[in-house]
């Protein structure tokens, strides 16, 4: 009897299709220890990790190894260096079928765990489980997700024969790796440390990141955007003993963003930090916040950089004076690099809500219109000359009285005739001259009297300052 040809086409794509479910796994198995290996020679080339791929098991559906990682901290003295050794334990299962915690199609799923029993002298977790692990599963469609944890533990010691225990909750990560786009998030919930009478605690600790990469990029270290924020919910001490020392800082958030810009080769890092409230021994404020700009980097200096630092890890043990050399020739050679690029650090903003008042700056620095180096590094007037430089600071009345006691309270406690003199007595002179102090500024013109306190308004620019309008010298001939 004569088949029709539409079930030779369909026996065809059976077969065809039970042959790619079967030669699959094999072929994507090789595939992942060739990523296995290529991955382990990028971090021997970042000093001080040493890895090492062995006891490789390359299977039909799956595959294993163990990593031997080590790591050497160098020390002046060659016989104190520390060197510490550990392995990781890669499992891989190959696709397109993936037999997990569910039956799921994708190329591959592979972790990396660290099982920490060397740790368990020290640390208390749990009998049955790895302390840490790292789990990776790609899609038919190139798409990666990622999760890892480390588990909770606890340490028991003594400090001045006093318990002291440690406590961690434990760290929960996860995130996705598609094309050029990476996004992590992980959360841990507490650490706490508690003894001798003293407890500190770190609570809701939050990370968020994104970047704008692709791993061989990030070992690399190319230039690429990426924007990480971490937040920490509560900070808390307390000293059972002395209750003047207690501290509680509120909804701390800690931002950075790198910006590249590629057809400049510049790079920019844009940090932020902020506090909600806080009371630090006795001190309160609220909406503290600080940003920092550092722009026009130059990714050639960054790179060069990076590779100094390898370098700087793998000096000879015993010479003091290789890393001081180091220095010098790096400087030599990339310097002009950076200075060329018209490089900025800016305080975009310093604010914030203290008991006495508030307060405000901004300060803002750049170098310009440099093309060669000076043969003094230390010429004042050639860093003078190429440093435009501007800054803005309001204070209030009573923030700015605060300032000018612990000014003089720090000037007073030199002062070898008050000696003698305890902590209220240098008070009680600063307060007296805080007055006075800031009279004597207003009048050389550092300080401008506004309608709630002080403010300073400088700027420097071809080599000519000010401050509120007066001109300042410059230590220049």
């Amino acid at each position: 009897m004569q088949k029709s040809p539409v079930v030779i086409i369909w026996a065809a794509l059976a077969v065809a299709a039970v042959t790619g479910i079967a030669i699959a796994p094999k072929i994507i198995g090789l595939s992942v220890i060739d990523s296995l290996n290529a991955h382990v020679a990028q971090i021997n080339d970042i000093p001080p990790y040493t890895a090492m791929v062995k006891e490789v098991n390359s299977g039909w559906f799956n595959s294993s190894a163990v990593i031997a990682v080590s790591v050497s901290f160098p020390e002046m003295d060659a016989e104190q260096q520390q060197t510490f050794t550990f392995d990781l334990n890669f499992n891989a299962q190959h696709g397109p079928v993936l037999m997990g915690e569910s039956l799921t199609f994708g190329r591959e799923a592979w972790s990396l765990s660290y099982q920490g029993e060397n740790l368990r002298s020290n640390l208390d977790f749990a009998p049955d489980q790895a302390f840490y692990e790292f789990k990776a599963q790609t899609d038919l469609l190139g798409s990666t997700a990622i999760s890892d944890h480390i588990v909770p533990f606890n340490i028991q010691t003594t400090e001045d024969d006093e318990p002291v225990s440690l406590s961690f909750s434990g760290y929960q990560g996860s995130g996705d790796i598609h094309g050029n786009n990476i996004t992590y998030m992980a959360n841990i919930d507490k650490v706490s440390i508690d003894g001798s009478g003293k407890q500190a605690n770190i609570d809701n600790i939050h990370v968020d990141s994104q970047l704008k990469a692709n791993m061989e990029q990030i070992f690399s270290g190319e230039m690429y955007d990426s924007l990480v924020k971490v937040s920490i919910g509560n900070m808390s001490f307390t000293d059972s003993e002395d209750p003047s020392l207690n501290s509680n800082i509120q909804n701390t958030l800690l931002s950075g963003e790198s910006v590249a810009d590629r057809s400049k080769k510049i790079f920019h890092i844009l940090s932020s930090y902020s506090v909600e409230r806080y009371e630090v021994m006795g001190s309160v404020g609220q909406d503290l916040r600080l940003n920092v700009d550092m722009k026009n980097l130059s990714s050639d200096f960054i790179k060069a950089y990076q590779k100094q630092i390898q370098n700087t890890v793998q000096v000879p043990q015993g010479d003091p004076n290789a890393v001081q050399q180091q220095l010098l020739d790096f400087m030599d050679t990339n310097l002009l690099d950076l200075l060329i690029a018209s490089p900025e650090f800016n305080i975009a903003q310093v604010s914030g809500k203290l008991e006495q008042g508030k307060f405000n700056g901004q300060l803002f620095t750049k170098l310009v219109n440099i093309t060669h180096l000076p043969d003094n590094l230390l010429d004042n007037t050639f860093w003078i000359s190429h440093l435009q430089a501007s800054t803005h600071i309001e204070i209030e009345q009573s923030v700015a009285e605060m300032i000018a006691v612990l000014v003089l309270e720090s000037q007073l406690k030199a002062n070898p005739e008050l000696a003698q003199a305890t902590p209220e007595q240098i008070n009680e002179i600063a307060m007296q001259q805080a007055p006075m102090m800031l009279q004597n500024l207003e009048q050389q013109g550092l300080l401008e009297a506004t309608a709630e306190g002080y403010q300073l308004v400088a700027e420097l620019k071809d080599s000519q300052a000010n401050i509120n309008g007066n001109p300042i010298p410059l230590p220049i001939p």
